[in-house]
Parts: C-alpha cells; sequence; structure tokens
C-alpha cells in the first residue's frame, strides 16, 4: 500500500509539473519592455491633426511624458525627416484576455502598440484585473502597453451574462454598485442587457455624481431614445427587442430598420451630446469567417498563436458563432452588415460624435489590426481617409481625462505615430509607420519588427504547433459538447443545432 501511495503522490507530481510546464510554455517569448523617457528630438517632421489641420518643416522635442517644444526644423537630413507625426489611434472598444491565458495580455498590448494604438478603452473584464494589470504599465513600465481606460466590470440585470458582472435589481443595488467601481478607481461605468429602467436612471444618477461617463448597450427592455448613455455601443437600440435575443438572428433587424426610427435616434444623441462606437469590424470579420480562418495571410495566423485560428476561434470546435449559421445566416449578416454601414455614414453627416472601436477578444477580431480595419469600413462607407482618422484620434482621446489628448500641441501627452506617407491621404500608408511614441516612450520600426519576429519564432515553433493547438482544440471539443447537451436538454426550448449559451456573447457585442 505504501508503494502505491508513493506512485500515486509521484504521478500528481508528475501531472502538476506537466501542467506548470504547458502553462508556462505558452507564454511565448519575453514581453516587450517599456522603453525609457529620454528627450527625444524629431526634426523636420510634418504634424498632422486630422481634422484640423498641418504643418510642415517642424522640430518636435519631448521631455518626459510630454511634448516640450515646437519650432522650426533645423536640419532636412536627419532620420525622421519628412515623417508625417499623427495623433496615437484609439480603440474605443476593447477587452483584454483574462489573467489565466498565459502571455496574452502582454500580447495584446504589444499588438495595439505595434499597429499604431496608443490608446485603449477596456470595455469590461472577462477575468477580473486584466485591463488595472495593463493601465498600470503606464507607471511601473513593466511592459510595452498603451494608455488603458478601464471600467472594470458590467452592470447588469437578472440574469447576468458574466459571472463577474454587477448585478443589480433595483436603483439601490445600481447605487452601490456604482460606488463600488468609483472607489475602486475605475474611468466609466459599462451597463448591460438587463437593466431595468428606473435601475438605469439610478446608474446614470450616481456616476454622474462621481464624474464617470455611463457607456456600453442600450438594455433590452429600454428605447434607445430613454436610454440617456454617453455613448452607446455596437449600434444596439435602432429596433426594439423582446429579450436577449439569440446571435446571429437580431441582426436580421438591420434588413429593415425604417429611415423614420434612425433619424429618431439621432435626434436623441444629438440632444444628449453623446457618443457612439459602432465596432462594425466585428459583423465584417464574422460575416467572412470561413473565409479568414482559411486565409494565411489573415492577421488571425500571421499576428496571434496558432491555437486562436485553429482551436479557440475554429469554426467547428471552437468559440464562433458559425456553430449557429446558415448559409442563409451568413447571407442575412453581410445584408444587414450594408445596412449598418449606410446608417454610420447617417450618423456622421448628422454630426453624431462617433469613436473607433473593435470589441477585441470577440472572435476574429485582432487587436491594432482589426482597427485599421474598422478605419478602412468608415471610408466604405463614405468618410474620407482623414474624417475616419479624425474620428480615431482627435474623437477617441475624448475617452481619457488627459487634457490636451489626441493633439499635437506643446504640453501636451506625448502619444504619437510617425509614418513615412500620410495615411490621411490613403489609409495604406498606415502600413509605413516608423516609430510609436506612448506616454514619451519611443518604440522604433526595428524594436517592433524585432519583437513580433520573436513572437514569430514562438508561434511556429513545435510546442505551440504540435502540442499547445491540438491540445486546446480537443478540451474546447469536449466543452462545446458538453455546453451543447445542456442547451438541448428537455424544457429548456432549444432546438437541434442551437448554439451554446454563451457560444455567441462577444460577437453579440460585448
Amino acid at each position: 500500500m505504501k508503494k502505491l501511495l508513493m506512485s500515486l503522490a509521484a504521478a500528481v507530481v508528475a501531472l502538476a509539473l506537466a501542467g506548470v510546464g504547458f502553462y508556462r510554455a505558452l507564454e511565448g517569448p519575453d514581453p516587450l519592455r517599456a522603453a525609457a523617457r529620454s528627450d527625444t528630438v524629431f526634426d523636420d517632421v510634418v504634424l498632422v491633426e486630422p481634422g484640423v489641420g498641418r504643418v510642415e518643416h517642424r522640430r518636435l522635442v519631448l521631455e518626459g511624458s510630454r511634448i516640450a517644444t515646437i519650432d522650426e526644423a533645423r536640419g532636412k537630413d536627419g532620420r525622421w525627416s519628412g515623417a508625417f507625426v499623427l495623433p496615437g489611434l484609439v480603440d474605443a472598444h476593447a477587452h483584454f484576455p483574462p489573467p489565466y491565458m498565459p502571455g496574452q495580455l502582454e500580447l495584446w498590448a504589444f499588438l495595439f502598440l505595434e499597429h499604431g494604438v496608443t490608446g485603449v478603452r477596456a470595455m469590461g473584464d472577462v477575468g477580473d484585473g486584466s485591463s488595472n494589470r495593463v493601465r498600470a504599465t503606464l507607471e511601473t513600465g513593466a511592459f510595452a502597453a498603451p494608455r488603458v481606460a478601464t471600467c472594470g466590470r458590467w452592470v447588469d440585470g437578472a440574469p447576468p451574462l458574466w459571472a463577474n458582472s454587477e448585478l443589480v435589481r433595483t436603483p439601490e443595488e445600481a447605487r452601490r454598485a456604482v460606488d463600488r467601481l468609483a472607489e475602486e478607481g475605475f474611468d466609466c461605468v459599462k451597463v448591460y442587457n438587463q437593466l431595468d429602467a428606473p435601475s438605469l436612471a439610478a446608474v446614470r444618477e450616481t456616476a454622474r455624481s462621481h464624474d464617470l461617463p455611463v457607456v456600453g448597450h442600450v438594455p433590452f427592455r429600454i428605447r434607445h431614445e430613454d436610454a440617456h448613455l454617453d455613448d452607446t455601443q455596437h449600434l444596439i437600440g435602432f429596433f426594439p427587442a423582446d429579450g436577449p435575443p439569440r446571435f446571429p438572428y437580431h441582426l436580421r433587424n438591420w434588413l429593415s430598420v425604417p429611415d423614420s426610427r434612425v433619424e429618431s435616434i439621432i435626434r436623441a444623441v444629438l440632444a444628449d451630446g453623446s457618443a457612439m462606437t459602432p465596432t462594425l469590424v466585428v459583423v465584417d470579420r464574422m460575416s467572412r469567417g470561413a473565409e479568414l480562418l482559411a486565409d494565411p495571410e489573415d492577421a488571425i495566423h500571421r499576428l496571434l498563436p496558432p491555437w486562436y485560428g485553429r482551436a479557440l476561434w475554429d469554426g467547428e470546435t471552437g468559440m464562433n458563432p458559425a456553430h449557429a449559421m446558415t448559409r442563409e445566416d451568413y447571407e442575412a449578416t453581410r445584408a444587414a452588415f450594408s445596412n449598418m454601414k449606410r446608417t454610420l455614414r447617417r450618423l456622421h453627416e448628422a454630426g453624431i460624435h462617433l469613436r473607433t472601436g473593435t470589441d477585441t477578444l470577440a472572435p476574429l477580431t485582432v487587436p491594432g489590426d482589426s482597427l485599421r480595419g474598422e478605419l478602412g469600413l468608415y471610408v466604405d462607407a463614405g468618410l474620407s481617409p482623414e474624417e475616419a482618422l479624425a474620428v480615431a484620434t482627435r474623437s477617441g482621446a475624448g475617452i481619457f481625462d488627459v487634457p490636451g489628448m489626441g493633439t499635437l500641441r506643446v504640453g501636451a501627452p506625448a502619444d504619437f505615430v510617425l509614418y513615412r506617407e500620410d495615411p490621411t491621404r490613403d489609409l495604406a500608408a498606415l502600413d509605413t509607420l516608423l516609430a510609436v511614441v506612448q506616454d514619451g516612450r519611443v518604440y522604433t520600426r526595428e524594436m517592433l519588427d524585432a519583437q513580433r519576429a520573436r513572437y514569430r519564432e514562438a508561434f511556429d515553433g513545435f510546442f505551440q504547433q504540435q502540442i499547445a493547438t491540438p491540445a486546446i482544440r480537443a478540451l474546447l471539443g469536449v466543452a462545446l459538447k458538453q455546453a451543447a447537451g445542456i442547451n438541448e436538454s428537455p424544457g429548456d426550448g432549444a432546438g437541434p443545432g442551437s448554439q451554446p449559451a454563451d457560444t455567441g456573447a462577444e460577437q453579440r457585442g460585448s
């Protein structure tokens, strides 16, 4: 018996060590370290504030985390001569991976910076603490990361979709929830699907007492015109809903949203002076999911570990709405998407305060790259490249309570990007990025490329390709089969082929 117990103990220890080794191997390479701040000079550059103007042959000098001086150029043959300087891009709706996904917080922070995104609003943590950890890097410099504003947790009614939501069933519970979020130092209050009107009113009142914006979803039981949010996400609220719609069927409503409804919402948003963050890229990429997963050049495969495309977001065994979608669903989604783009153009023409967001962590959306995709959709909808970039820079900067954010002025925070060509003329010039400056820390193209090569080497390696990806795919397959069995149990109203309860949660919009 003693030998048996010793053998069992040894087996348990071996499994534990194997688990620890697997977990650590998933982390990938060391993250890009935060660059040291220094008094850097960018001579003979073109300063471009989209939608405001430009000035050529300027000399911009950093001191610490701020722009110290801007004056006439003193030389025209230096490293930065002729470069176009724009305020950094802002992703106004994103989610960071949970802390239990090893190495992914650091990877996603890097991907944002690599694509010129110097500011991110985290709209809810799937695992508590993700966004706070990234936000803290602004001071600690633990790893290279964008500036972060975070709502922390969802504020939702019963039953909440996310387990870590602030559950609110009465106005008093709403007030206490907002007080907690304010006390914990969050930057916004994210409201969600199941709130009732009295509770939402209490959220707004309490949030304003703390000077916190109320952002998020128009709850299912409330009209858009009655929600009075400071920033509405995903174009939710343009049609009535009797309850939580199952993805993707609620998008079919976009096939018949009348012009009168759009005009009514425009009047309400203008009267409130509020903003809208459409996140069209989520619907676009979902409508082309099979195509993207089959394309080896798509960002899913180029920028992320292989287990995202071949396991986590796979259309057969992964967390992907494709499980529930028929060919008719895809056709309806594409048609609905066209109507959403037309509505975006109408919102812009009406003077609605727009922001760019991507809902990263939703299946098939990739940090940084998806924001460029969102900008391209704005241009497809009828905005000029400069108008789209004004939304992603000057307008997006409004989510931060930082004077001068989104501008290139003396005293403004040093959050900007240098390009060899002018992206306000053609968004393709975003690919000519020369350097990213975030909070006075300079990351050159060479530094970014070197870190990208380290990630690529790890992702192409034996462990990620031959061990991690098959293991994660198998585990997800088992989990989704179990979830499908639960959903198809008698009495739940779900028929064959219905999707697991939370499989499409992010794609419904988070």
